[in-house]
């Protein structure tokens, strides 16, 4: 039972580090040696060229699931770009322990719609074990997700942004054998 117990204070150090260090908690474990986030892929591996500077654009909501959300989209894209470049991830809660999101570009109000959402996952062992959430900076093309994608598997994913989508670059999981 004390191994139980220090594995989820060890955990929770992490998330309220993350949280401290980027004002929301994303999917990593902290170096022990500095406190600071220790990530597969770093944010400054895949850097954002230019970073938009003017005023965003009204969403264009082109489809029956933009309208749906249009008053989260239209609030959410006014804060201006938070990921590569000229991008706003606009999150939303979407139940309980789940994040959804949008990706509008501030410069053309082009809404994208990624294929996931993320809910937490609870197999002891496995990255980012009970949490959930994106990772994003406003000059990386890098996006790290964690928790279960669309209610299946669980750990982190790293995602580039590239010719507007998500590619996925690299999966941290461990399937169980009671599955």
């Amino acid at each position: 039972m004390k191994v139980k117990t220090h594995a989820i204070l060890k955990l929770l150090w992490s998330v309220i580090v993350t949280t401290l260090f980027f004002g929301h908690a994303i999917p990593c474990f902290a170096d022990e040696e500095n406190n600071k986030p220790r990530l597969a892929i770093q944010y400054e591996q895949l850097p954002t060229q230019k970073i938009f500077k003017g005023n965003p654009v009204t969403p264009k909501l082109k489809n029956a699931t933009t309208r749906r959300y249009r008053t989260v989209i239209l609030e959410g894209a006014k804060k201006g770009p938070n990921f590569a470049g000229e991008y706003t991830i606009v999150e939303y809660g979407c139940g309980s322990c789940c994040n959804a999101f949008f990706i509008v570009n501030a410069r053309t109000g082009k809404v994208f719609i990624p294929p996931f959402f993320t809910t937490c996952h609870y197999e002891e062992g496995v990255p980012g074990y009970g949490n959930t959430g994106l990772g994003f900076h406003i000059n990386s093309n890098l996006l790290v997700a964690t928790g279960a994608r669309n209610e299946r598997g669980g750990g982190e994913y790293y995602y580039i942004w590239k010719n507007d989508r998500l590619s996925l670059l690299k999966a941290l999981e461990e399937r169980s054998n009671n599955k």
